[in-house]
């Protein structure tokens, strides 16, 4: 079993069925972004990293201002797995009523290694 797979399936559920767009986490010392999964599979890939009423969590998972990166990813990259990397930055979210922007920005050069845009209509 994958580690967070058991929170995975007590808590996936509840969001799906309240709607929850976006789960923010960290601990894993990387940045990896999921598209939105249900049950491991991909149920939407956003158009130009754009995702309209996602039909499911988009999980964020970042911890790289800690003292190391975690460099093990799993290998391919899953099909799941939307954007990540092992850099040290931040999360620069903006948000209104009907959109969501997130960036992840590494520290060092000012780079947007992803980003990526949730719109609610």
């Amino acid at each position: 079993m994958k580690i967070g797979a058991p929170f995975q399936t007590q808590i996936e559920p509840i969001m799906v069925k309240y709607g929850v767009d976006m789960y923010l986490s960290g601990h894993m010392h990387m940045y990896e972004r999921m598209f939105p999964v249900i049950k491991g599979t991909v149920v939407q890939k956003g158009q130009n990293e754009v995702f309209v009423n996602p039909k499911a969590p988009i999980h964020v998972v970042q911890a790289t201002a800690g003292v190391f990166l975690d460099d093990t990813f799993e290998l391919p990259q899953p099909d799941w797995s939307a954007s990540r990397t092992n850099k040290w930055g931040y999360g620069n979210m903006a948000v209104n009523q009907t959109h969501i922007s997130y960036q992840f920005v590494g520290i060092w050069e000012s780079e947007i290694h992803d980003h990526f845009w949730i719109v609610k209509n």
